[in-house]
């Protein structure tokens, strides 16, 4: 987990913490507490408030159960309380601190290319990859006349821009699995473009690239029923779902797409 996803995280941890005290926490009676004894075998409950004790019949259960419920909130609103203040100052350290990653992208250029970069995450690269091995779901196959389109590395994908994304991929050192099945229900799958891994966080994305965006009656089939059907997954765009698209007029771009690449994978 990144320091900023961390920071995001505690603050808004703190802030339903305070909704929380705000909606459930009140109407406390600061002075009353209630005080339970045990006379062999039996119990005896007394409220304690201005430093004396009045002894409360059994039969007055409702007044015992306030005191008890008072009670409880007021050690609730307590502890809250200063979880709330750890996590303040908390989130003020890290935000003044820096970051494995950030000491790393300070260095310029030049020394990070005379550097190995050391990351606090360990990220198991081969497990991601051995998925493939494993996969127990029907794998997406190619139909005989589909014209055939491989990457160097003898993968084969669907179209030109996959494979200029397949070599990319490969150069920036970016771990990827190809059409891996996700499914749906007992009888569909869904097969993301690729399911990428980033080696630094260990986070893992499903990316998609649209290559035919200006296709009205491809986008209604494609584009906008494949985010839905991610949507229902609980995976949705711009956290765990990522997409480019292209089109007749305008082409993939490499330059972009290295920047894409290196922002969400590297």
């Amino acid at each position: 987990m990144k320091k900023n996803e961390l920071i995001k995280n505690l603050e808004s941890y703190a802030s339903n913490l305070r909704l929380f005290l705000d909606e459930n926490v009140h109407g406390i009676e600061n002075k009353s507490s209630l005080t339970i004894r045990r006379i062999r075998k039996h119990l005896q409950f007394y409220e304690y408030k201005n430093g004396v004790e009045h002894y409360i019949p059994k039969k007055d259960k409702k007044r015992i159960h306030d005191l008890a419920q008072n009670d409880y909130l007021k050690t609730l609103r307590k502890e809250t309380q200063i979880l709330i203040r750890n996590l303040e100052y908390c989130i003020a350290k890290l935000k003044t601190g820096k970051a494995p990653e950030e000491v790393f992208n300070k260095l310029s250029k030049e020394r990070q290319n005379l550097v190995n970069e050391l990351s606090p995450t360990k990220v198991d690269i081969e497990a991601f990859l051995n998925q493939t091995k494993e996969c127990i779901f029907p794998r997406l196959g190619f139909r005989r006349n589909d014209i055939e389109h491989y990457a160097s590395n003898g993968l084969r994908v669907r179209s030109k821009s996959e494979v200029i994304i397949v070599e990319l991929l490969l150069k920036l050192g970016i771990p990827f699995i190809y059409e891996y099945p996700i499914p749906i229900n007992d009888h569909e799958y869904l097969y993301p473009d690729f399911m990428i891994l980033n080696k630094r966080t260990g986070k893992v994305y499903f990316y998609e690239h649209f290559g035919k965006a200006d296709d009205d009656s491809y986008k209604k089939k494609n584009l906008v029923q494949k985010i839905r059907t991610y949507q229902d997954l609980g995976i949705f765009l711009g956290d765990q779902l990522l997409i480019t698209c292209e089109s007749s007029d305008i082409p993939i771009n490499m330059k972009y797409l290295e920047k894409f690449f290196r922002k969400h994978f590297l």
